[in-house]
């Protein structure tokens, strides 16, 4: 069996399961404890699951979203092409929302030329980028 398809496997049994155990992994793929711990830890370096001492459990939301971190680094080019054309869309006097995501981020660094804007944002990156922007107004939420 290849490592990918361990891990599919590891990743099924801990949503049906709620946890696994290496020492049951072991035994159910036909593989020394060790491949299930280096599997585990590749898994938990893609933030998949989280590893605990003899086992994993699922990540604490149950669902699967790379750290910010991960993301900024990710498909860049895109989301400045993303950010340029939405900041198409803001006119003078405008009042918009930008999220915590990586790619409004990118429109913060665009939005800071404009003038007569404000923006209320949850993003401690998007206040950093835009304070002292002559123009534009931050609302922190």
């Amino acid at each position: 069996m290849f490592a990918l398809e361990r891990q599919k496997l590891i990743l099924d049994l801990l949503n049906t399961e709620g946890s696994v155990m290496v020492s049951k992994l072991s035994t159910k793929l036909g593989v020394t404890e060790e491949t299930v711990r280096r599997d585990l830890e590749k898994m938990e370096a893609k933030e998949l699951l989280r590893r605990t001492h003899g086992g994993a459990l699922p990540m604490e939301d149950g669902s699967y979203e790379l750290s910010l971190e991960k993301r900024k680094v990710l498909n860049v080019e895109t989301k400045q092409a993303l950010a340029s054309k939405a900041v198409q869309y803001i006119a003078s006097g405008d009042t918009i929302f930008l999220d915590a995501s990586t790619t409004t981020f990118y429109m913060a660094k665009e939005i800071k030329n404009m003038k007569n804007v404000t923006v209320i944002t949850n993003s401690i990156r998007v206040i950093n980028e835009l304070v002292g922007a002559d123009g534009v107004k931050v609302i922190a939420v």
